[in-house]
C-alpha cells in the first residue's frame, strides 16, 4: 500500500510525504506548485523515527545509507548522492558542477543558485565541496520557508563543521546577479580611483604598497562568483507553458554580467554557470520569437537537439568560449565557461 499524506498547502505550494512498502523511489518528500502539479520542484528520501514514528527528510546524503530501497537492502555508499538526488536534472547539474569546479578551484569556491526551491542540490553541494559558500537565492518568500521548514535548508555552517557557508537570499535571480555584477564595477572603479591618486604623491614605495594592499583587499572581498546554477521556472506568456528558463535568465545583458562575475575570481578563466532548461514544445527566448520542439530523441546529438534548445545555445556561445548540453530524462543542461577545459569534461 502507497500512502500520500500532505504536510502543507497553500494557494500556490503543496508538500507530500509519499510512503509505502516497495516504493521507487524510497519513502520521500516532494514539493510542487499548485498551478503546476505535474511539475516536481523539489523531492528528498525521507526516514521514520524509531520512537515516535513520525517522518523527516534525510538533509545529508551520508545519512542515505539508513534508507532502505524497494528491495529493502542497504543502498550502496556510492551511489548516496544519486539516491538523496532524486530527481535526474538535479543529479546531472550535481555531477557537472562537481568534476568540474573541484577540479579547477580547489577549495573556498564560491558558488550561488539561482531556484533553491527546497534546497536539495544546496545540500548535496555542501557536501561535495571540502569547503566555500553557497548563495541560495529565491524569489519567493513562501518557498524559501518551506525549504527550512519541511526539508532541512539552514542558514550558516552546513554540518556544523563551519567549512561550508549557506546563505538565503529572498530576491529575484536576476536582481541578485545585477546587484553583485554592480558591486564589482563599484569596487573595480573605486581602486582605480585610488590608484590614480596615489600617483599624483610622487612616492613609488608608498604608491607600490598601496598597489599591494588594495589588491589585497580587493580580491578578499569583491563579489564575484566561481560557479553559478540557475535552476528557475516560471509561467511562460502567451503559451500558459512553464518556461525553464524564464527568458530574463537568457537575456543578452544577463549573460554579460554572469561572464563578468564568474572571470573576475579566476585568472585562468576556469569560472562556471549552468542552466536547468526545459524540454518544451515552445520556449519563448528573449527576442519574443517562439520555436517549436520537433525533435524528440537522440538529445545528445547536436543536430537532433530541439530547435528552441538549438537556438539558446547559440545565444550563450555569442558571449562564452565553450558551450556544451547535456540531455537529461526530461529537461537540459547547457553548461558554459571560457576555460578550454571544459571540453575535457564533457568528453
Amino acid at each position: 500500500t502507497i500512502v500520500a499524506k500532505i504536510l502543507y498547502r497553500s494557494d500556490n505550494i503543496v508538500v507530500i510525504d509519499t510512503i509505502g512498502q516497495g516504493l521507487s523511489p524510497a519513502p520521500h518528500r516532494s514539493m510542487m506548485f499548485v498551478n503546476s502539479p505535474d511539475l516536481v520542484q523539489t523531492q528528498m528520501p525521507i526516514e521514520q523515527n524509531a520512537s515516535d514514528g513520525t517522518w523527516s527528510v534525510v538533509t545529508s546524503s551520508r545519512d542515505i545509507g539508513s534508507v532502505k530501497n524497494e528491495d529493502s537492502t542497504t543502498m550502496n555508499n556510492k551511489n548516496n548522492v544519486n539516491a538523496f538526488l532524486q530527481l535526474d536534472i538535479h543529479r546531472t547539474m550535481h555531477q557537472l558542477f562537481s568534476s568540474w569546479l573541484l577540479q579547477e578551484k580547489g577549495n573556498d569556491p564560491v558558488v550561488a543558485i539561482l531556484g533553491t526551491g527546497g534546497g536539495s542540490l544546496v545540500r548535496a553541494l555542501s557536501q561535495t565541496m571540502p569547503s566555500g559558500s553557497i548563495e541560495c537565492v529565491e524569489a519567493d518568500e513562501e518557498v524559501l520557508h518551506v525549504a527550512k521548514s519541511y526539508f532541512g535548508l539552514v542558514d550558516g555552517s552546513d554540518d556544523g563543521d563551519g567549512k561550508i557557508r549557506i546563505n538565503s537570499h529572498c530576491q529575484l535571480g536576476e536582481e541578485y546577479v545585477d546587484e553583485q555584477y554592480q558591486l564589482l564595477a563599484k569596487s573595480s572603479r573605486d581602486r582605480t580611483t585610488r590608484h590614480k591618486a596615489g600617483r599624483t604623491n610622487n612616492q613609488k614605495q608608498r604608491i607600490s604598497a598601496t598597489r599591494t594592499g588594495e589588491k589585497a583587499k580587493y580580491e578578499h572581498n569583491q563579489p564575484a562568483l566561481d560557479a553559478l546554477i540557475i535552476d528557475v521556472a516560471a509561467p511562460s506568456e502567451p503559451h500558459g507553458l512553464v518556461a525553464i528558463p524564464p527568458p530574463a535568465f537568457l537575456a543578452d545583458d544577463f549573460v554579460v554580467k554572469v561572464k563578468v562575475l564568474l572571470s573576475s575570481r579566476s585568472s585562468n578563466k576556469a569560472g562556471v554557470v549552468l542552466w536547468n532548461v526545459g524540454n518544451q514544445q515552445h520556449a519563448t527566448m528573449d527576442d519574443g520569437e517562439s520555436h517549436p520542439d520537433n525533435s524528440k530523441t537522440d538529445h545528445g546529438n547536436a543536430e537532433h537537439l530541439p530547435q528552441h534548445i538549438v537556438d539558446i545555445k547559440s545565444k550563450i556561445a555569442r558571449r562564452f568560449e565553450h558551450v556544451y548540453v547535456q540531455s537529461t530524462a526530461s529537461n537540459f543542461v547547457i553548461i558554459a565557461s571560457d576555460c578550454s577545459k571544459l571540453q575535457d569534461l564533457m568528453q
